[in-house]
């Protein structure tokens, strides 16, 4: 894949929003939140771990300011995803958690599912799936992408 030029499919509505990206690799969190940037008006921040997710997450809710959408990786050091998502949903978190997660195992979408997360995408198939995860979950606007 490397090389190919990243289509933007057109829609009759951008959506904005802002999305908190956990990822412990630096490179993917980077790359998702510039990706994100191609399908509207979003505000990406990225955490290295699930210990700085929750931290973030709780702190922009208490500001009032929460996250519109998490994306969560599953498999990081010092808290992975899984533990991340509990915490978050026992300190009250009510919005949306995806699990991206290279986990693709038989029985990794219901763990993930499981521990909290609305959703799990596999990051093999992110740049296919993301887009519509968006749509779902982020504000709306009119106009053209």
């Amino acid at each position: 894949m490397q090389g190919e030029p990243v289509v933007v499919p057109p829609h009759s509505e951008t959506v904005s929003g802002h999305v908190l990206v956990v990822d412990d690799d630096s490179l993917i969190r980077e790359a998702t939140c510039a990706y994100l940037s191609l399908y509207g008006d979003i505000r990406s921040q990225g955490a290295p771990d699930g210990l700085a997710g929750c931290e973030m997450a709780i702190a922009a809710r208490d500001k009032g300011w929460p996250y519109d959408l998490i994306l969560m990786d599953m498999n990081m050091p010092e808290l992975d995803g899984y533990e991340a998502t509990r915490r978050l949903r026992r300190f009250g978190w009510g919005g949306p958690i995806v699990a991206l997660t290279g986990e693709i195992l038989p029985g990794d979408r219901e763990k993930c599912l499981d521990a909290g997360c609305d959703e799990y995408v596999p990051k093999q198939f992110a740049v296919r799936e993301l887009p519509s995860i968006l749509h779902r979950y982020l504000p709306k606007r009119s106009g053209n992408a």
